[in-house]
């Protein structure tokens, strides 16, 4: 984010800070979104223990 210095008037100042929270809150929305699907996605495949696929683990000493 960008803050201005030196602006002519604390009004304007105050403004351009309100744009942007508004913006910073409009993103903040969208990253949200983005992490939910994510984890929506995630959720969909559960994790299964190599022994349910039919793998086995060899080991070897």
């Amino acid at each position: 984010m960008s803050i201005s210095i030196g602006s002519t008037s604390p009004e304007a100042a105050s403004a351009s800070n309100l744009a942007q929270v508004k913006v910073a809150k409009k993103q903040s929305k969208q990253l949200e979104k983005v992490v939910m699907t994510l984890l929506a996605s995630i959720q969909v495949q559960p994790a299964r223990a190599p022994e349910q696929t039919g793998q086995r683990l060899n080991i070897v000493a």
